[in-house]
């Protein structure tokens, strides 16, 4: 039986929403692998942020070009607050 292509996903932040990723996660067919966010935001988005990659198992990198370049990320998605998905959608769709 053949076997289906799997896809590594990038979760730029995880501050909003949580719900998607989660959704995602359970698809078989894609594999989290990165949780990214910048550095200058608010100490409570790092901790969510943390905490989520720490129960997925997944790293929590500091600078999203970074992350999506070093985790070699097919996909990513955005769970930020609303005024940052644009920003996180386009550097992520530059990469």
């Amino acid at each position: 039986m053949k076997q289906s292509r799997r896809y590594r996903v990038a979760v730029l932040s995880v501050v909003k929403h949580d719900y998607v990723v989660r959704g995602l996660a359970s698809h078989p067919r894609l594999d989290l692998v990165v949780v990214a966010d910048d550095a200058q935001i608010p100490n409570w988005a790092h901790e969510r942020n943390q905490l989520f990659a720490d129960e997925m198992r997944i790293p929590y990198v500091l600078g999203v070009e970074r992350a999506l370049k070093e985790s070699n990320a097919e996909i990513a998605v955005v769970c930020s607050e609303a005024y940052r998905h644009c920003d996180l959608s386009m550097r992520a769709a530059t990469l």
